[in-house]
């Protein structure tokens, strides 16, 4: 393969020149010695140019221009998402879309008081599939236009609560989850969740009570998991919890933590409500979408046990 351009090109995957895929995924020496060609010439550009293996968030390459070395340094022999100050993989990870949709993906990221701008290009080398991550640090407030930088990170931050956040209790939404969580590939356990009978308390207390009942239900949720855990209202009192890095009997003792917590809510203004949900849960399936089909399919059954 051939780079053209500053921006230049690893292997192109619309090119009919694909390399052939080599079981043991390993970058032959003329292929390596052309990606550090290449990441030394997008730093001419660029404050930082990783190639990242996104099935395991490994840093195989990396380069940056004169000056940033420390943010190389501070992530050296860890995970991508170190640069960001991150134990985990970012919610909204860039380079899993790029790598999803075989293209090109950019998205603004916040890292202490600093902005930076991430272009995520999927590339194939050898004949295995990584991402190249190239990373712009907005030193001069390029990014920001007429806002200063607290305002600017200030209507970014609302106007992301305000897409992705469910209004009323607060977790994730559904678009969310269609734009965002559905395509993560790291999610170890999926549950679905369902509030039983609550059309019945809708009809007969009224929909104030409804939403009460969904706003107690999220906040037992949220005593139960942990703050990297991923809870989306998908709509009425559908729930789904993603979560990553959790073994396996963990993830079911949760389950069960979460049936027990929502069945002790009580509702002062309501004390005559009793409050129960049917939950189905799945380990280890992949993608999103077919756990979930059969996290939907245990709910039920737990539903009409």
């Amino acid at each position: 393969p051939k780079y053209t351009g500053i921006l230049g090109r690893i292997i192109d995957i619309n090119d009919s020149e694909l390399a052939i895929v080599r079981p043991e995924y390993r970058i032959s020496e003329n292929d390596d010695a052309e990606i550090r060609q290449t990441i030394s010439k997008l730093t001419q550009v660029f404050d930082v140019v990783r190639l990242v293996d996104i099935s395991d968030n490994e840093i195989i390459r990396s380069g940056c221009k004169p000056g940033n070395e420390e943010i190389i340094n501070a992530c050296r022999g860890d995970k991508c998402y170190a640069i960001w100050g991150k134990t985990q993989r970012c919610k909204n990870c860039v380079s899993s879309k790029a790598f999803e949709k075989r293209g090109q993906v950019s998205k603004l990221e916040f890292a202490d008081d600093s902005i930076f701008q991430i272009i995520s290009k999927y590339v194939e080398i050898s004949g295995k599939p990584y991402v190249l991550e190239m990373i712009y640090k907005d030193n001069d407030g390029v990014l920001l236009g007429a806002y200063g930088k607290t305002d600017f990170m200030d209507n970014i931050v609302n106007y992301n609560r305000q897409l992705y956040h469910d209004a009323l209790t607060g977790a994730y939404n559904r678009r969310y989850y269609e734009e965002q969580a559905k395509s993560m590939r790291y999610i170890d356990a999926v549950a679905m969740l369902d509030a039983n009978n609550f059309k019945g308390i809708n009809d007969h207390y009224g929909h104030a009570a409804g939403d009460c009942l969904l706003k107690a239900v999220c906040e037992s949720i949220k005593e139960c998991i942990r703050s990297s855990d991923i809870l989306i209202r998908l709509g009425g009192d559908e729930f789904v919890l993603l979560m990553a890095n959790i073994p396996e009997i963990v993830f079911y003792q949760k389950i069960t933590e979460i049936k027990q917590r929502i069945s002790e809510i009580k509702l002062p203004d309501y004390p005559d409500i009793k409050c129960a949900a049917a939950i189905g849960g799945v380990y280890g399936i992949q993608p999103i979408e077919n756990a979930l089909t059969e996290a939907d399919r245990l709910m039920y059954l737990d539903k009409n046990a």
